[in-house]
């Protein structure tokens, strides 16, 4: 097992040095400030019920001492200088190996306010991705990795999709498939390409048709939220019927799921529909032209979670 130094030092911060700290030393892939908790522990420290004795954590690449970053405690120093009242606190420096093992570790500190899954990627490198899109992709991951199976009840996926670093290691390759759907949306109609990329079973289904038919999806997915003079029965009209007349709510997501893939596979033959009909839930779902293929159920993650490729 290797070894990793943990030094902890007890010091009576004060607003001066607590600004010090958030200028230079702050973990760059913090979440946003949280003004609110600011006030109330600066509140708690001007009445004198702030607990002395919290820890505040830094992490440091091993050989590098003189770059430290905060991991865990951002609004405590906050409220340290807003306070302008001097507080005891122990500061905790850990050493790390590798900015991946910074990251790893700032994921496993929650307290406090727990830190949404989104928080913790923005301590991994997520490519240009802004905080809502990503939000939006990790809604949509748990649908593509399981084969759009039913998940609600699967104990052991639902362990794995918890899991930070296995879930951002199932996001990490769909990144990229993510920025075309992106560019996409740019010129569409806001409200159809919103219905579309909120909507994780949509996302999903869009993504995984983006990654494995580029041409012919961007074609589809573009008609669709440019929603621009569209023959009554073309997949791309009907679907927007659909998205328009069903809320995501009315359908657990993996048969919403079926019925965008409907559009879908009529779009890729080329062939009208006037309804979108989907598959039952205990078959699995078919996306014309990828290897989600209706014979059998195609998950991205092996035995213990870990990611298959696509």
């Amino acid at each position: 097992m290797v070894q990793r130094t943990v030094e902890f030092s007890a010091t009576t911060l004060s607003p001066t040095e607590a600004q010090t700290y958030i200028q230079h030393h702050m973990y760059p892939g913090q979440r946003p400030l949280n003004k609110a908790h600011v006030r109330y522990l600066a509140s708690l420290m001007q009445t004198g019920h702030f607990r002395a004795g919290t820890i505040l954590t830094f992490a440091y690449i091993k050989g590098d001492r003189t770059h430290t970053y905060c991991l865990n405690g951002q609004h405590t120093l906050h409220a340290i200088v807003l306070s302008e009242y001097p507080q005891e606190v122990i500061l905790e420096y850990r050493e790390v190996a590798t900015m991946a093992q910074m990251a790893t570790l700032y994921a496993s500190y929650d307290r406090g306010r727990l830190r949404s899954m989104v928080d913790t990627y923005t301590g991994f490198a997520t490519e240009g991705l802004e905080r809502t899109h990503l939000a939006w992709l990790n809604g949509a991951i748990p649908h593509i990795v399981s084969g759009f199976d039913g998940i609600e009840n699967d104990t052991r996926f639902l362990q794995f999709s918890r899991n930070a670093t296995l879930r951002y290691a199932w996001l990490l390759p769909w990144i990229p498939t993510m920025h075309q759907h992106l560019q996409i949306r740019k010129d569409g109609d806001p409200q159809i390409a919103n219905m579309i990329s909120k909507r994780a079973a949509v996302l999903a289904t869009c993504l995984v048709t983006l990654y494995y038919q580029r041409e012919k999806a961007t074609t589809f997915w573009t008609t669709v939220m440019k929603n621009t003079s569209l023959a009554a029965k073309s997949p791309a009209h009907t679907l927007i019927r659909f998205l328009y007349a069903t809320p995501a709510v009315h359908l657990k997501p993996h048969m919403y799921a079926r019925y965008v893939a409907s559009a879908w596979n009529h779009a890729y033959h080329g062939t009208n529909v006037s309804k979108l009909y989907a598959r039952e839930s205990t078959t699995p779902i078919l996306l014309e032209g990828t290897p989600y293929t209706g014979k059998r159920t195609r998950r991205l993650y092996d035995a213990t979670g870990n990611p298959l490729p696509i």
